[in-house]
């Protein structure tokens, strides 16, 4: 593998990239900016070239990457969805550091919008001399994605490494100018990437259900309560609260079963009811920040006002949200 132009720790890079193809159930390549592997890719489902395997004397049947297909067209246009000869997706991010493209990291295959009727896919396999049925089985256990939700899933990826990047950089300018500072403990650059993470979350989950107000809340396990790390659109007196109670209010109820929850004024369970501190809100998501099953903290998003994206499909996706941050965070205390 040839190196990036660029500072860039590829070895924790690549624990990360195997955990968010895990969460988010697809295969993802990080390739330079000339195609080559910058890791080794993670393999959540079967490659396009896998599934398509073809009868045995057919020509027509060539064996194709489709994954560097899609990364030949996104570096022509930049990031975006492809759809490969096999009627699958591929998503592209382009990952920039100081204004010049260092690669792509690419997501696929999987399916985008919806699953084409099987008759579709056994007149695709017909023209190009593939065995339907072995394709069929394995298209049927791709993930399937809306546009907007491979997006921003795609964006958090992005950021994640443009700012990895950066951090890895500044490191070796720091080591540069003070040779052993970074082999004493120190908490500055850890602190520094998870608030980063914690703005990341923020902004991208937060615009993506249009959200009026949320905070990002780090666990400090000695004390047993949480940390507001950033918040966004919340009055001064809740914003300049530095500790929240781990066991007290909506908080305590999600970090005590790790599960996200969806509160808004239909909510039935009493006992969460009891704990709802702020009437004037009209839905909110609460999600655990989970690396592992550890609990490393939680999100929360609110609505004043009726806002349909404040729903179930939603909450799972800020789940596996939750997942991913979880995950890099994870990195800053290791």
């Amino acid at each position: 593998m040839n190196p990036p132009a660029c500072a860039f720790d590829f070895k924790q890079w690549q624990s990360l990239q195997n955990l968010f193809s895990e969460i988010i159930g697809t295969n993802i390549t990080f390739l330079d900016a000339e195609g080559t592997a910058l890791s080794v890719p993670s393999q959540a489902t079967s490659l396009s070239s896998e599934m398509a395997q073809p009868f045995a004397n057919d020509s027509r049947a060539e064996g194709a990457d489709c994954a560097f297909r899609s990364f030949r067209e996104a570096s022509k246009k930049g990031t975006g969805i492809y759809q490969c000869a096999h009627r699958l997706h591929y998503y592209n991010t382009e990952i920039l550091v100081k204004g010049s493209r260092i690669g792509f990291i690419v997501l696929g295959p999987l399916l985008i919008g919806k699953r084409d009727d099987e008759g579709t896919y056994r007149d695709m396999c017909k023209a190009l001399g593939l065995r339907d049925e072995v394709f069929l089985d394995r298209v049927r256990d791709l993930k399937l994605f809306s546009p907007d939700r491979i997006r921003v899933i795609g964006q958090f990826l992005q950021q994640l490494a443009q700012y990895s990047a950066g951090l890895d950089d500044q490191k070796n300018r720091v080591e540069e100018l003070l040779p052993g500072f970074l082999e004493h403990p120190t908490k500055f650059f850890s602190g520094l990437y998870a608030g980063q993470i914690a703005n990341f979350l923020l902004d991208i989950a937060g615009a993506y259900v249009g959200a009026d107000s949320g905070s990002v809340l780090l666990l400090d396990k000695k004390a047993k309560n949480f940390t507001i790390e950033t918040a966004r659109g919340l009055n001064v007196d809740v914003a300049s609260k530095s500790r929240v109670s781990y066991k007290g209010g909506v908080a305590g109820w999600v970090a005590s079963r790790k599960q996200p929850i969806l509160i808004n004024r239909s909510l039935k369970e009493s006992s969460l009811r009891k704990r709802l501190k702020r009437p004037q809100l009209r839905s909110s998501m609460v999600v655990p920040l989970l690396s592992k099953r550890s609990l490393l903290g939680l999100f929360c998003l609110n609505t004043k006002k009726q806002n349909k994206r404040f729903n179930q499909a939603n909450l799972l996706l800020m789940s596996q949200f939750g997942k991913l941050a979880g995950t890099a965070l994870s990195r800053a205390s290791s």
